[in-house]
């Protein structure tokens, strides 16, 4: 299981006030750097994040702030090349209200529209995704164990 590394960001980078599209591209390549070095190291790679979503940050960000054209090409082909490599996508709904830590929004407004680009993102890579209940920690492995047959 990866660990979650994007705080560690050099770049103002959290809510939809202080982002920006340069600390969205550093996520995405720490990601891709992160998953490559797991897949050595290991049989299965389970991400709570993936580019997908890192992805849909980048363009929800950019069209906020604003990018270069080269920091969105590169974003791009990241996001449709690394994107197919995954074997499985499991989706969980947001339901649940991001903690007020001054680092995460808890703008319901941005969490949807981050949802939407994830859904959009899926849909044009063409994966198929497996929804993961609402449910106890227990029902929710089990849920994916069942697709993964592990």
């Amino acid at each position: 299981m990866l660990r979650e590394f994007v705080r560690e960001c050099p770049l103002p980078i959290g809510t939809e006030e202080n982002n920006s599209a340069e600390a969205q591209m550093w996520v995405l390549l720490r990601q891709v750097q992160e998953e490559i070095e797991a897949e050595k190291k290991f049989d299965i790679v389970v991400c709570d994040r993936s580019v997908i979503d890192i992805y849909a940050y980048f363009l929800s960000v950019r069209k906020k702030f604003g990018s270069s054209a080269e920091l969105d090409k590169i974003a791009e082909e990241i996001f449709k090349n690394w994107g197919k490599t995954y074997s499985h996508v499991f989706k969980l709904p947001p339901a649940f209200s991001a903690p007020e830590d001054n680092f995460r929004s808890a703008s319901p407004e941005w969490q949807t529209e981050i949802d939407r680009l994830v859904n959009a993102n899926i849909s044009e890579l063409g994966i198929e995704t497996h929804d993961v209940p609402l449910a106890s920690l227990r029902d929710r492995v089990d849920s994916v164990l069942n697709v993964v047959k592990f």
